[in-house]
């Protein structure tokens, strides 16, 4: 199927959808003036835009394509892959944007491969090339779904995983501060993604995880006997001040008396 012109300036409508081999460098630096989700049904390459440093992507990855953002992506030099497409225009893909579905910064999502999938973009290909066999309707209702589920497959697959490794980074070393937009970028996923998964998992954001591990330590430290100077030095507290401050906010009373209260019971 090749990509058409709008014939209906303003108004929602499908561009175009198929299935294709690229055998080259893929595009390039390159605009493309409408939305487009891409899904790699076999190969590998990289993705990167203006906003997005360069990125591998395989088969099971799709690429979500926003007009207004250059971007280059395809195979490497020398290599190939196939790929099944769809592209739109108008008002029901901004909306898709504006509701967040569409996300300009998460535009690498990992879907998995999936012959269910692959046969949902080859229904709407096939739908595309009959023109006026399918009404614009209910087209673009297909369209919808589909950009849903790859979002919804995407987001299952990536969710523990995603939550574990971020655990892991917060928890690597308690003393150093945590940049969790860079930390995001590093795991492929936008902060507002990663925030909204380690939420909807752990039941509090990743930053006041962190917070609420650190102060575990501390209760550990101040049980064995530790000063609050030694305590504050270990676990990268600027000062035993700010370390009272931080624990009698989450605990609900000061460190010394948490631990008179604990020992009090531990001897009862």
């Amino acid at each position: 199927m090749r990509f058409r012109e709008a014939v209906r300036p303003g108004r929602s409508q499908v561009l175009g959808a198929g299935r294709i081999a690229v055998h080259d460098a893929g595009s390039r630096d390159r605009d493309f003036g409408a939305y487009a989700l891409v899904y790699i049904i076999a190969g590998a390459g990289t993705y990167a835009d203006t906003c997005t440093s360069p990125r591998p992507v395989t088969a099971g990855d799709a690429l979500i394509i926003f007009p207004g953002l250059r971007h280059s992506y395809g195979p490497e030099p020398g290599g190939s892959w196939s790929e099944c497409w769809v592209a739109g225009t108008g008002p029901l893909f901004r909306q898709l944007e504006a509701e967040g579905l569409l996300d300009r910064a998460r535009p690498v999502l990992r879907p998995g491969l999936d012959a269910g999938l692959v046969a949902r973009f080859d229904a709407v290909a096939a739908a595309v090339d009959r023109g006026g066999g399918e009404s614009d309707r209910l087209l673009l209702a297909r369209v919808h779904g589909l950009c849903a589920e790859v979002v919804d497959r995407a987001d299952r697959v990536t969710g523990s995983g995603l939550v574990e490794l971020t655990r892991g980074a917060l928890a690597a070393d308690l003393r150093a501060p945590v940049d969790l937009t860079a930390l995001a970028r590093r795991l492929g996923v936008s902060y507002d993604h990663l925030r909204r998964t380690f939420l909807r998992e752990v039941g509090v954001p990743p930053g006041r995880w962190r917070t609420l591990r650190r102060i575990e330590l501390v209760k550990e430290r101040l049980a064995a006997g530790d000063g609050l100077e030694a305590i504050a030095q270990a676990l990268g507290y600027c000062d035993r001040f700010f370390l009272a401050r931080q624990f009698r906010a989450v605990v609900g009373r000061p460190p010394m008396a948490w631990r008179r209260a604990f020992l009090g019971l531990a001897r009862g």
